[in-house]
C-alpha cells in the first residue's frame, strides 16, 4: 500500500509539478485504500451484528421451552376429606388440578438457565467482538496515518530540495 502511493504520488507530481496536487492525490488514494482495507472487516463486522440476534433468539427458545414444559403438567384428581367423616373421597364435581412435580420444575429450571446463559453469552460476546472492531478500526486508521505522514515527510516536503 505505501509503495503504490509513493509510485502514485511521484507519477502525479512529475505529471503536474505542484506539491499541492500531489497532496490532494496522496490523500485521495489514502481514503480510498482505507475504504478498501476495512471491507476487509466483514466477518468481524458480521459476527458483531449476529451475536445480539442469536443471543436473543437463545433466550426465546428457552423461554418457550420453559413455557411448553409447564403447559406438559398432567392434571391429577384431589382428593378431598368430607366433613365430619374419617374417609376421603375423590371430589367428582371439582375438575382435576394440574400437579407440578419436582421434574416439571426442573425442567422450568433446565430451560430457564438456557435462556439465561444465552443472554448473558450474546452479551460477553458482543463487548468481546465490539472491542476487537474498535481495536482493528483504531489500528488502521494509525496506519493509514502514519503511512499518508511517511509519503509527506519524506517525499512531498523534500520535492523542492
Amino acid at each position: 500500500m505505501l509503495t503504490d502511493l509513493i509510485k502514485q504520488a511521484t507519477t502525479k507530481f512529475r505529471a503536474e509539478s505542484s506539491t499541492g496536487e500531489t497532496l490532494a492525490m496522496v490523500e485521495t488514494i489514502s481514503e480510498m485504500q482505507r475504504k478498501t482495507f476495512e471491507k476487509e472487516f466483514w466477518l468481524i463486522s458480521t459476527c458483531q451484528t449476529l451475536i445480539p440476534a442469536l443471543g436473543f433468539l437463545g433466550t426465546v427458545l428457552g423461554m418457550a421451552a420453559a413455557i411448553l414444559s409447564m403447559g406438559q403438567a398432567q392434571p391429577v384428581a384431589v382428593a378431598t376429606i368430607q366433613p365430619g367423616t374419617a374417609t376421603t373421597t375423590t371430589a367428582a364435581a371439582t375438575p382435576p388440578i394440574p400437579s407440578v412435580t419436582s421434574t416439571d420444575i426442573q425442567a422450568l429450571i433446565d430451560s430457564m438457565g438456557t435462556a439465561f446463559f444465552t443472554t448473558i453469552l450474546a452479551i460477553v460476546l458482543g463487548i468481546i467482538v465490539s472491542i476487537m472492531v474498535k481495536r482493528l478500526e483504531t489500528r488502521a486508521e494509525d496506519f493509514q496515518t502514519n503511512m499518508k505522514r511517511y509519503v509527506v515527510e519524506h517525499l512531498v516536503n523534500r520535492i523542492h530540495r
